[in-house]
């Protein structure tokens, strides 16, 4: 294709085919390369040249016309964006993770897995350890125990922004790479707020029952050979926002979305899992699906988060002051008989007002006939009817 020119010349120069680039060509693809502007900018100097005969060789006499069109047509190409349709794609991440693309100046956005530049990280083999006794538990307990020693314990303790940023791009780097930094910025907003918290108390409360939470939602997610897909990841992260509240919850939702089925599977596969991890995970409560806000419509007695709401988790916010100025949630069983056991509960609410009452299985849902001022007293016993008080706004998260 290229040849220097013949020793009986003065031009010190290399010629490239006449035939094979322009009147013959054998292969005219396009949108092979893309490329930085400034090598783009040399090329479209470089390329210049070859408007004249001297710069060619040939068995035919070029056509000079041709030698034109080829030069002017190879630096517009250069000129223009690299991609399908000449298009310049604006691109971005959505808060759940997604990755999306923009053909019209961001007046449209269109998830575009394809163009995810996660996707251009091997991902290793599937590996579980000799004598694993449950390989989904063992693939979640992978993913836990990278999040726990790689993100939270590798993170400084010096209370500044920048100690957060750095623990959370050393992350996503040990798992990304290069490309590391890119799914980056789905995550980097919570260094104010982790700072705000304090970095010792953000540790502090990634307490076991959060890891043992998270440990069952990766185990009911994850495929046999330890891979997820979008659909798994999307609903990781809706369970996060029901089970877990505070700065927990958007330090593992934010991270989980910046993940992405890529990164879960990368983590999940490295080798950080127990043969014998554990995911006693609760069973849930079918009849909990049935419970409402005691007065339908009523925000004074709390208001149901529907979104990730399963069998085995409920959200109510307590976010409206009632007639004697305590915050209330208050859910009663359609019937007697439609009980259920709390494993946990919750509530973001506090003050002197604080007071939990329930109903056991059999007795009228929304007499509140138990009382007590401490919350964990309600573990336990199979109930039909609950209500938590508090002296501020509140947010009740329970676990069947």
């Amino acid at each position: 294709m290229t040849k220097y020119a013949d020793n009986h010349t003065r031009a010190k120069m290399v010629q490239i085919g006449y035939e094979e680039l322009i009147t013959s060509p054998d292969d005219t693809r396009e949108d092979l390369y893309c490329l930085t502007m400034p090598q783009t900018k040399a090329l479209i100097a470089v390329i210049d040249i070859y408007r004249y005969r001297t710069r060619w060789w040939y068995d035919d006499l070029p056509d000079l016309d041709l030698l034109r069109q080829f030069v002017d047509d190879t630096q517009r190409r250069l000129m223009m964006p690299c991609g399908d349709d000449n298009t310049i794609l604006l691109s971005q991440f959505t808060p759940d993770g997604h990755y999306q693309t923009s053909p019209d100046g961001g007046e449209t956005w269109s998830d575009t897995p394809e163009r995810d530049p996660r996707n251009s990280v091997p991902l290793p083999p599937p590996y579980l350890p000799p004598d694993t006794t449950d390989e989904s538990c063992t693939y979640a307990d992978s993913v836990v125990n990278v999040l726990i020693e790689q993100w939270i314990h590798a993170t400084a303790d010096d209370e500044n922004q920048q100690t957060v940023i750095d623990g959370i791009i050393g992350f996503l780097a040990g798992i990304f790479g290069a490309v590391g930094n890119i799914p980056a910025v789905i995550v980097l907003a919570i260094a104010i707020t982790v700072v705000a918290f304090t970095i010792a108390a953000w540790k502090a409360a990634f307490v076991t029952e959060v890891w043992d939470r998270l440990r069952c939602n990766i185990k009911d997610n994850v495929g046999e050979d330890g891979s997820f897909t979008q659909d798994n990841v999307d609903s990781i992260y809706s369970r996060i926002q029901s089970e877990e509240t505070g700065i927990v919850q958007v330090s593992l939702a934010q991270m989980v979305a910046a993940l992405g089925w890529q990164g879960m599977t990368i983590a999940a596969r490295r080798g950080y899992g127990s043969a014998t991890a554990d995911c006693s995970c609760g069973e849930g409560c079918e009849d909990s699906l049935l419970w409402d806000i005691k007065a339908p419509q009523n925000p004074d007695q709390g208001s149901i988060i529907s979104t990730g709401r399963t069998a085995s988790n409920l959200q109510i916010d307590g976010l409206v002051v009632g007639g004697d100025g305590n915050y209330y949630v208050q859910l009663v069983a359609p019937s007697s008989a439609d009980c259920c056991t709390l494993t946990d509960i919750g509530t973001t609410g506090s003050g002197a007002g604080l007071l939990v009452a329930w109903d056991l299985c059999g007795e009228t849902p929304g007499s509140y006939a138990h009382s007590s001022g401490t919350l964990s007293d309600v573990i336990g016993p199979s109930i039909c009817g609950l209500m938590v008080r508090t002296s501020s706004p509140q947010t009740v998260t329970l676990s069947f």
